[in-house]
Parts: structure tokens; sequence; C-alpha cells
């Protein structure tokens, strides 16, 4: 037997040698290398369609696919024209529109008449919606088919003829099953004039009074 000192060198055998010459560490790079280069990886590979995001498979992911699932997030507001206020308020608890998403990356939520509604997963949550001089208020996160708060907001204080706050909702959650959910809102006194939910700045752009930020984070 042989015995090799200090830092011996051989000649680099081609791609695709298979005897028992010595392999050199260059060849061995060179032997992995030619492995990815195959005829179908070459270029830039494409796949007909984007797996749906809950595929949890050996199915090629492209980068769309990746993409998704990292920047998994919608916003969803209650959108009125310019000059048009949030509507009154009732003594009790209220439903707070939602009409419209404006961002749905990765395919969060649907929205169906102010209801939303999420996949199986865990999703953190931050709502706001505003009031004027109802007293003390709070927003809350509804379960419609279970009939329970999943999340409590922050109780707020409004009084005072001009006095608006936005009542303020975040925290982290689990959902089994598609579940349809509400932003309901809490207030201790009843405002009968328009503004009572929300009080319009008629610049010419639309208003936002409620507004839902939701980002899946399993």
């Amino acid at each position: 037997m042989r015995l090799w000192t200090g830092n011996p060198t051989a000649t680099t055998q081609a791609t695709g040698n298979n005897s028992t010459r010595l392999a050199t560490t260059a060849f061995v790079i060179a032997e992995i290398l030619s492995r990815f280069n195959n005829a179908n990886l070459l270029g830039i590979p494409t796949i007909g369609s984007t797996p749906l995001l809950t595929d949890n498979s050996s199915a090629i992911a492209n980068t769309n696919f990746v993409k998704s699932v990292f920047h998994r997030y919608s916003r969803i507001i209650e959108s009125q024209a310019s000059g048009t206020a949030g509507g009154s308020a009732v003594a009790g608890i209220q439903t707070r529109n939602l009409n419209t998403i404006v961002n749905n990356a990765g395919d969060v939520v649907s929205l169906t008449n102010n209801r939303f509604t999420l996949r199986s997963g865990t999703y953190r949550i931050v709502a706001s919606s505003p009031a004027l001089s109802v007293n003390s208020h709070r927003i809350f996160l509804w379960n419609v088919a279970a009939s329970t708060r999943t999340l409590n907001g922050k109780p707020t204080y409004s009084s005072g003829a001009n006095a608006v706050s936005p009542a303020l909702l975040q925290g982290i959650f689990t959902v089994v099953g598609n579940t349809d959910f509400e932003i309901r809102h809490y207030c201790q006194t009843a405002v009968v004039t328009s503004g009572g939910l929300g009080v319009s700045a008629g610049d010419g752009t639309n208003e936002i009074y409620t507004e839902v930020e939701i980002w899946r984070i399993d």
C-alpha cells in the first residue's frame, strides 16, 4: 500500500470517467455540476401552471408560487365616495361595512356582504374603525358560524360634539376550515348623524373608514 503525504496532486479526469483512476477535487465538482446541466434544466425552465397555495406535495414550484407563499397579505376596506360619511351609530353592536379588497397577494381572502372568508391557517390581523361621540367603543373579530368573538380590540373613548377616535384591534388566530368573519363594533351611545361611524374628509378622494389588514403566517 502506498502512503500519501503532503499535498499530492493528480491529473483531472474527463467528466463522465467511470474507472479506478484517481478523482481530483476538480473532477468531483465538474461531475456534480454536469448532473445539473442536463437537457431538462438548460436555459430558464418553466412549468405550465402555478400550483395552488394549499399544495403540499412533490409538485414542482415556480417562482410565482414561492413569492405568493412568503407574501400572503390582504387589505380590505370600507370605501365610500368623497363626502360620504360612515353612517349612523346605534347604541350596542353593529357590523362594520367592508366593500373593497385593495390587496390580496396569495389569495388570502374572499369578500361578500361585509364578510371575509379565510381558509385553514394561522393569521395576523390589524384592524381599525372610527366613531364619533359614541363614548366608550370597541371593535372585535366575529366568527359568524360559531357566533363567538375570535379577538377583542382595545376599548377606547370618544365624547364631545366633534370627537372622533379609532377603535383598534390586532392579534394572531388560527382558522380550521373555510370560515366567515365580520368586524363588529360596540358603541355605548347612539349617534344618529351620518358621521357616527366616521366623518368624511371631502377632499375629492374616496373616504376610508373600516380597514382590515391580514397576513397568513403559517
